[in-house]
């Protein structure tokens, strides 16, 4: 499960520098879905509810150094 997040920023939602409508539609399912879960689910793959935008964009290891720095 906790390769579940780094699977949507991969291959689900394009490159972060990749603007095109399709991206921006990507991106936009990508959070919903997340949103959708639970906060225990959300926990199981390691991001709480207020990162799920930073963690569709950056990827789970943008999600991990944002903790590491703060």
């Amino acid at each position: 499960m906790k390769n579940f997040l780094n699977s949507i920023s991969k291959s689900f939602v394009p490159s972060n520098n990749d603007d095109t409508r399709a991206a921006r539609h990507a991106r936009r399912k990508a959070i919903a879905e997340l949103r959708s879960l639970s906060d225990a689910q959300l926990k199981d793959i390691g991001i709480s509810r207020g990162n799920i935008a930073h963690a569709v964009i950056h990827g789970k290891d943008g999600v991990d150094q944002g903790k590491r720095a703060a």
